[in-house]
């Protein structure tokens, strides 16, 4: 919608300007993953030398994999500095994830209530 010009279609300038701001954030938040995933990459493939699979048992508590263990003492591996600044950058992969999601989590929340709000005010549609 924003790339066609499409959202001036929306009259509630609240709305419009908070569905601008979430694609611009989307857009912005991909741009640094991207970055940092491209940056940190090489990492994933020097922890993974000290990484052992068993595909023989599960994971406990997991729905997405299933049949397989995975060994490693992390205290251990960290004690080499090549193998601490891996698990860092992994760890800042995973971190800026975290922030990223949480952030348009955020904004996903406090859209609904103005699409709610319009929802009401325009047609008496009460969704609650």
């Amino acid at each position: 919608m924003t790339a066609s010009g499409s959202l001036d279609i929306i009259n509630n300038k609240a709305i419009r300007d908070h569905i601008a701001s979430l694609i611009s954030n989307v857009e912005f938040r991909n741009g640094v993953t991207d970055g940092i995933l491209r940056s940190t990459e090489h990492h994933r493939y020097i922890v993974e030398e000290s990484i052992q699979y068993d595909i023989n048992k599960p994971l406990q508590n997991n729905t997405f994999i299933s049949g397989l263990e995975i060994h490693y003492d992390i205290q251990d591996m960290c004690k080499n500095k090549k193998y601490a600044r891996a698990v860092s950058a992994i760890s800042l992969t995973t971190r800026e994830r975290i922030n990223a999601y949480n952030e348009l989590l955020r904004m996903y929340k406090e859209f609904l209530p103005m699409l709610e709000l319009e929802l009401f005010n325009r047609w008496k549609v009460d969704i609650k």
